[in-house]
């Protein structure tokens, strides 16, 4: 490994990795990366508009936006919309499950070879260092 390259180059080519490889497992379902992401927020528990719209919003460039988002997976059947709350139709908490276990392999290739402490350190972290840095910013 190229241990001469800083942890932003690394960080940066991780996220673009994942979503290469999330996209292409997702694929088959008719959605990609930005799509998982709301579809994890609304399985959570947050099904209001603006909950959505705010969980989602970090992951988004400017020219995106989470109603676009929203409105994909109602017109594809994942969702359904009443007054202000989304929530899956029937075949979509049947297609999520399915779709998750896509995921859940991606994230397992991603990771091989990674003890659970390793994985968890790594995670405690890229955490801290986020904090570090928001907390400069303050």
């Amino acid at each position: 490994m190229d241990n001469s390259r800083p942890i932003g180059y690394w960080v940066k080519q991780l996220d673009e990795l994942i979503e290469r490889t999330l996209d292409q497992a997702l694929e088959p379902f008719g959605l990609r990366r930005r799509h998982w992401q709301t579809l994890n927020l609304i399985a959570a528990g947050k099904r209001r508009s603006v909950d959505v719209t705010a969980g989602i919003a970090p992951f988004l460039e400017p020219s995106d936006g989470a109603e676009s988002l929203l409105d994909d997976l109602t017109a594809t059947g994942w969702l359904e919309h009443t007054d202000d709350s989304f929530d899956f139709t029937d075949s979509g908490r049947s297609r999520f499950e399915t779709a998750h276990q896509a995921v859940t392999t991606s994230r397992t290739r991603a990771s091989e070879g990674l003890s659970r402490s390793d994985y968890e350190i790594m995670v405690a972290t890229l955490q801290a260092m986020c904090q570090n840095l928001e907390r400069a910013q303050q």
